[in-house]
């Protein structure tokens, strides 16, 4: 028996095509459908549209995307089964904004810390709105239509930018407070130093003045690592002890990690000395090992090594490690923690690029890094696998150099001869290192502001061989001082002196080599050097100069 269509003669007929060159009302819709779908597919935001019970009915490409449900399985699922949403900060659950819409006729928006919680776990920030839908104004609601945009990367734009104008305001104020900080451990360091010199036949008062001493350059170290991404000006150049400055960094970290994660060294170099600035090398060494704790688990180790390794050019090439071939230092830095995937690895070194959830992490620290080892001629290398930890390796050209500095012990047989005009406006640094030079051998003038110096030099310029300038003064700053000493003498020789590098002036001076420098706060064996370099430079422009008029 032949079975009936339970579809109505007047519902087929207007399914049959009388005129087959001309389409259907079946195919118009099925057109329509195509061109509804293709076009919500090319929006770039979500769209989720629903009935009056709050089940879905259609879902485009980035919505699935989003909420990681493809569209067979979303089709027919309430709307709250599928777009899971809470609050950024505190996890609340946010009610879905169905009801809301439906209930006002009116379009809702959520709170602007809304996450959406995928069907995976993953976590986007989003803006949405749920708008209902009607067929004309005033007409019944037929349900809704919910239109939100990932806006994940605007946010975490927005917290970089926050975080670096935080960074830049907290290197504006480090470098008021290290000013005056640095200033107060230049005068401490420096009559420590005049009484070790006055002690000699008192070991134990020698001994204690050796503590002062010692606490004191803790101090200007920790000063200068909260000047590590804010410090400007020039950058010092001198022998580095690397086994110096990994201990220094372990002994750091150990009073900030569990007790239960072991952090071990093992020194396989027999000398680790490269030619750089070792204020900002121990801060790259310091933020490897806060990033290797921060992913070592509590029970995990985090071990420093060090070995003297010659690179030749194959390896160099097979491991785009882009330097020249020699022989380096090998430093590594592994940890047995969480490890990072290879997506994770491919964007290690961008700025404020960071795994770690907003709040813990600037994602400076790894850019930093790679441009501190790239700035010392180097080369960085990184080994990791999830779950199985991570290996950084750095490669810094080794230098033979046994003059890292001079010793204490060398002291006393330090001699200078000449006279110095010592400009600096804190009594306290004027005096102690007033008495350093005089204990060395020089004559020093003394003055507590540029316009002081200024007369000063201009009556005994024929006897000064030197002036010591402190940057930040008042009445004339350091470099206004230079400029009007300069229009007095051009070939004025001057050390300038300051705790913290940050006026441009003061920078534009210092990029010139004809100038020293040297960092607050001193001991009297780095004064005695900078003072013996400065004098060999203008020795040597004066044979320059000599030269020059012998041969005319």
């Amino acid at each position: 028996m032949k079975r009936k269509s339970s579809v109505p003669r007047s519902r087929l007929r207007l399914f049959k095509n009388p005129n087959p060159t001309q389409p259907s009302d079946l195919d118009s819709v099925k057109i329509n459908e195509r061109s509804l779908t293709i076009t919500l597919d090319s929006i770039g935001d979500g769209v989720i549209c629903t009935d009056q019970a709050g089940l879905i009915t259609r879902i485009n490409r980035v919505a699935q995307q989003l909420t990681g449900w493809p569209i067979v399985e979303a089709e027919g699922r309430q709307l709250s089964a599928i777009f899971q949403i809470v609050d950024g900060e505190s996890d609340i659950v946010f009610e879905v904004p169905f009801k809301a819409a439906m209930h006002s006729g009116l379009p809702v928006n959520l709170p602007p810390n809304t996450v959406l919680v995928a069907r995976d776990g993953r976590r986007y920030s989003i803006e949405d709105s749920a708008s209902p839908i009607r067929e004309r104004e005033g007409a019944s609601i037929y349900g809704i239509v919910l239109v939100f945009r990932d806006i994940t990367e605007k946010k975490r734009l927005e917290f970089e930018l926050q975080q670096a104008k935080k960074l830049e305001t907290i290197g504006l104020l480090a470098g008021g407070v290290a000013h005056d900080f640095n200033n107060l451990l230049a005068g401490i360091i420096g009559y420590a130093e005049l009484l070790q010199l006055n002690l000699k036949s008192n070991p134990q008062l020698e001994g204690y003045a050796q503590t002062i001493l010692e606490t004191a350059e803790r101090g200007a170290k920790l000063t200068n690592q909260l000047l590590a991404f804010s410090r400007k000006g020039k950058r010092i150049s001198v022998p580095v002890d690397i086994h110096e400055h990994i201990r220094s960094a372990v002994m750091l970290l150990r009073t900030s990690t569990d007790k239960r994660i072991s952090i071990t060294t093992s020194f396989n170099a027999p000398f680790a000395m490269v030619i750089g600035d070792p204020t900002i090398l121990e801060t790259a060494l310091l933020n490897l090992g806060l990033n290797a704790r921060d992913a070592t688990p509590v029970g995990g180790e985090i071990v420093f090594k060090t070995k003297v390794a010659y690179l030749e050019l194959p390896f160099i090439t097979s491991a785009s490690l882009g330097i020249d071939p020699g022989e380096y230092l090998e430093v590594s830095i592994t940890d047995s923690g969480a490890g990072m995937s290879a997506e994770v690895m491919s964007h290690l070194y961008e700025p404020f690029f960071t795994t770690k959830e907003i709040g813990r992490g600037t994602g400076l620290g790894l850019a930093s890094v790679y441009g501190t080892i790239k700035e010392h001629n180097g080369a960085i290398k990184v080994e990791s696998d999830v779950e199985k930890g991570t290996n950084f390796t750095l490669y810094l050209p080794l230098s033979r150099s046994t003059t890292a500095s001079l010793k204490a012990e060398d002291s006393d047989v330090l001699r200078g001869s000449g006279c110095i005009l010592l400009v600096d406006d804190e009594l306290v640094v004027r005096n102690a290192t007033a008495g350093m030079l005089e204990a060395i051998g020089y004559e020093v003038l003394l003055a507590e502001n540029g316009a002081q110096a200024i007369e000063i030099y201009k009556r005994e310029q024929g006897r000064i061989q030197l002036v010591i300038l402190d940057v930040v003064m008042p009445v004339l700053s350091g470099p206004d001082t230079f400029f009007a000493l300069r229009n007095i003498n051009g070939e004025v020789n001057v050390i300038f002196a300051s705790g913290y590098m940050f006026e441009k002036s003061a920078e534009d001076v210092l990029r010139r080599d004809r100038f020293g420098f040297i960092q607050k706060p001193f001991r009297r064996n780095s004064l005695y050097k900078a003072i013996e370099e400065s004098l060999a430079r203008c020795t040597s422009r004066i044979d320059s100069v000599q030269s020059s008029f012998t041969h005319q």
